[in-house]
């Protein structure tokens, strides 16, 4: 199918062949075109005979052969039958006999040619425009279609290779992924392999040349297998590994041997414990499934102080075949005046921007950091100041807890004492009571006759025998008890109340784990409620272990009676019936005293 640009196409060919080429006439043009054509009017010019306003040429030639001949006549002049018309020709002509001569100037013939017959007349302008023509209606398609068809066959083969790029990319990453995520692992496993194979390999060796015990071989090659597996290890980490203290080192090293940098800073240089450092590189990736280890880098900043300036030390170092390879070693000095100076001992300006300014990044946190160092000063001195305020004011409280605790202790011995004296106000009172009714009771036997008042006395006497005996037994039951201490506060308070008070202080030392201490205890209860006119107490020797010294106590149970803070009597063991005598004289002795 041909489309309308194909005719602006031809148009335009048409236009260029009419344009620069003239058409070729003979003298005896006339007389043959009375015999070739009778369309050919006599000026020798073909009509045209337009039937529309545009012209169209078949895409289908009517003969195998398409040539000249289907465009020109035997005449060698073209007679056209257009359909249509261009824009550029006229669709309604002025005049019947319409030719060439109408649209194209008259043409000029060419000298050597003008007594020649038609057969020698060769217009080159109708060859010219049919190899176009030629040219537009088949080569054109031609080239389109050897482009499509390559086309066609590229396209799978590039979808299927960028495919298999794109798997392989996706894989390596994932294989890059699990490296990362599993190096010590697979080291790990790969360092007991290689553990057991040398094991193996040199247990084998050794028994083939010596006869060795297997027990001892075995476990001797293999921790001897265990140490060159580790030392192997050690030795690359420390090939392709960078150890910043070491670096530091020899960075010191070579500051302190240069003269510049010490003529501007003073000798001797000191470096700081503030460094700043960041490590990149290093470890092995993966490249197209290819294993590469990667040169480690190390960039360290720190401070260095002079005899008379201070300085900021950058340093990048290349771990390279195992040696340390310094790329850059500057150091920024402050200068009193004008901007801080630059020296360069390794590198200069370019390698000072390496890494988009990495050094200089660095830079700022260990400069905030060194300016700070005064800040720091002063929040550790008030933080020493409020430890030593709250350790003053954890000593106060302590102080005042003390002090609270020993009046409330002396509240209540004041209050013990105050019992204490209406305790004994209450017994005089009875006592003075009791005297005071006996009398009474004595008063009618005055005037009776002596068998009458020797009755009478022992009635009253009886009588009041009973009631002393019901008295003292309510009294026993009430007030003789065994008083326990395991202070050596209440100790005191007790012989402090025997002492003031006269009484005698019988002391038990016992243990909770005797057996006769617990045989003795009910009658030492027993006791105490006998004699309420005397002290008794417990003393616990594990509790007051030191006390128990002071009083020579070699064994439990151990009584002592204390008469005045000195030792009265003394037994030793669990002997009841020698502790009752030794109470009851004691009691005797007490009732005795003037």
């Amino acid at each position: 199918m041909v489309k309308p640009s194909d005719f602006k196409a031809v148009h335009k060919l048409i236009q260029l062949h009419y344009s620069r080429v003239n058409l070729v006439t003979t003298t005896g043009w006339s007389k043959l075109s009375a015999l070739s054509s009778p369309a050919l009017p006599s000026n020798g010019v073909s009509q045209l005979q337009p039937k529309s306003g545009f012209h169209t040429f078949s895409s289908r030639p009517t003969s195998k052969n398409f040539g000249l001949s289907q465009i020109l006549p035997s005449n060698g002049v073209s007679q056209l039958q257009p359909k249509t018309s261009f824009h550029s020709f006229l669709s309604r002509p002025t005049s019947k006999n319409v030719g060439l001569s109408q649209i194209l100037p008259s043409p000029k013939l060419v000298p050597g040619l003008q007594n020649c017959g038609v057969a020698l007349v060769k217009p080159r302008v109708n060859m010219n425009f049919v190899s176009a023509f030629r040219l537009f209606s088949s080569s054109g398609f031609r080239k389109v279609d050897g482009n499509f068809a390559r086309k066609v066959v590229d396209k799978p083969i590039k979808a299927v290779s960028s495919t298999f790029a794109r798997y392989r990319m996706a894989l390596g990453l994932h294989v890059d992924a699990f490296w990362k995520k599993n190096n010590l692992l697979v080291f790990g496993a790969g360092a007991v392999f290689v553990c057991i194979f040398l094991w193996r390999v040199m247990f084998g060796i050794a028994s083939t040349f010596v006869g060795l015990s297997e027990g001892m071989a075995k476990y001797g090659f293999l921790a001897l297998s265990s140490a060159i597996v580790a030392f192997a290890g050690l030795y690359l980490r420390a090939r392709f590994t960078i150890n910043p203290d070491k670096v530091y080192r020899i960075t010191m090293r070579k500051l302190n041997t240069a003269a510049d940098v010490l003529e501007v800073m003073g000798a001797p240089l000191a470096g700081s414990d503030l460094r700043a450092y960041v490590m990149s590189g290093g470890g092995i990736t993966f490249k197209k499934f290819k294993p590469t280890i990667r040169n480690k880098r190390c960039f360290l900043l720190f401070p260095v102080q002079g005899s008379e300036r201070k300085g900021l030390v950058s340093v990048e170092v290349k771990k390279k075949k195992g040696q340390y390879d310094m790329k850059l070693l500057a150091v920024d000095i402050p200068m009193a005046s004008g901007p801080d100076q630059r020296l360069f001992l390794i590198g200069d300006e370019e390698e000072y921007r390496v890494g988009g300014g990495l050094i200089s990044e660095l830079r700022d946190p260990v400069v905030k950091a060194m300016a700070a160092t005064k800040e720091f000063d002063n929040l550790d001195r008030i933080e020493e100041e409020e430890d030593a305020e709250r350790e003053l004011q954890e000593a106060e409280r302590k102080e005042r807890e003390e002090i609270e605790l020993q009046e409330a202790e002396r509240k209540e011995r004041e209050e013990i004492e105050l019992q204490e004296a209406e305790r004994k106000e209450r017994e005089e009172f009875e006592l003075q009571e009791a005297e005071r009714k006996q009398r009474v009771n004595l008063e009618p036997m005055r005037g009776k006759s002596g068998l009458d008042c020797l009755w009478s006395c022992i009635c009253c006497c009886s009588n009041n025998n009973n009631n002393s005996y019901g008295q003292t037994r309510s009294q026993h039951g009430s007030k003789g008890k065994v008083h326990p201490v395991s202070r050596i506060e209440k100790w005191e308070e007790k012989i402090t109340e025997a002492n003031n008070h006269g009484k005698i202080l019988v002391v038990n030392f016992s243990a909770p784990w005797c057996v006769p201490c617990k045989k003795i205890e009910p009658v030492f209860r027993d006791l105490a409620s006998r004699y309420p006119s005397m002290i008794f107490v417990t003393v616990d020797v594990e509790e007051l272990a030191e006390f128990s010294n002071e009083w020579n106590v070699e064994a439990t149970p151990t009584v002592v009676f204390l008469k005045d803070g000195r030792q009265m009597d003394k037994l030793v063991g669990a002997e009841t019936s020698e502790l009752q005598k030794k109470t009851a004289a004691a009691a005797d002795l007490f009732l005795r005293k003037p």
